[in-house]
């Protein structure tokens, strides 16, 4: 590896962990909603931000737990409302378990 591809792994690494302190935010941001109460729209944004981010920082783990989520939310548009919210809390408890558990 050459010392220019050193210097640009070097950067990337540096905002890797950087993001992952973001998505470290994003996850008390979620704690947050699942406290006060939430819908699926109240997160979705949160939601797809760390799919397609963490897939960019090469987090695979991470952006597949959170495109399985997404695409969860985005069943629940085309379902009447009324969603028992007791399922909704328990994938979003589930689906920050498993970020938690990646070391997030």
């Amino acid at each position: 590896m050459n010392a220019d591809m050193q210097k640009i792994n070097a950067k990337l690494e540096v905002l890797k962990k950087a993001y992952s302190q973001k998505i470290k935010s994003h996850i008390e941001d979620l704690k947050t909603f699942l406290a006060e109460g939430f819908q699926p729209e109240d997160i979705y944004s949160i939601i797809h931000s760390i799919s397609g981010t963490s897939g960019m920082f090469g987090m695979s783990e991470v952006s597949a737990l959170a495109t399985d989520f997404e695409f969860f939310l985005k069943e629940l548009k085309n379902k009447p409302k009324g969603t028992d919210q007791n399922i909704l809390n328990e994938k979003l408890e589930k689906f920050i378990r498993d970020l938690e558990l990646l070391g997030l």
